[in-house]
């Protein structure tokens, strides 16, 4: 995912911590909106949209999420435009679902 380098580090945690070790962020900062998979169940598509939008307050029906690659491909792609993340402090609401997400890693 696309997003500023101090929400980078706090999505990846959060993502980790939930058992998804292999998340990566970087590439370059984009003006799209979208989540581009190949061959990701939807339950795991699902759950990684729910968890970057509830740490970026976005609503995850904005996003446009499209089978971009080939079915044998298992990456997700998620780019977040850079224009509405604003700024790399966490709002109240964006906190407090990353101390939920990861309060809940701990307890599993």
């Amino acid at each position: 995912f696309h997003t500023g380098h101090e929400r980078r580090r706090r999505v990846l945690r959060v993502l980790r911590a939930v058992g998804y070790e292999r998340a990566q962020a970087g590439g370059s900062p984009n003006a799209d909106m979208n989540m581009k998979y190949g061959s990701a169940p939807a339950e795991i598509r699902e759950e990684l949209l729910r968890i970057v939008c509830s740490l970026h307050t976005f609503d995850p029906d904005t996003v446009d999420v499209r089978q971009a690659f080939d079915e044998s491909d298992g990456d997700i792609f998620i780019n977040l435009n850079v224009e509405e993340t604003g700024s790399d402090a966490l709002t109240e609401v964006e906190a407090a679902a990353e101390r939920s997400f990861l309060a809940a890693a701990e307890a599993a």
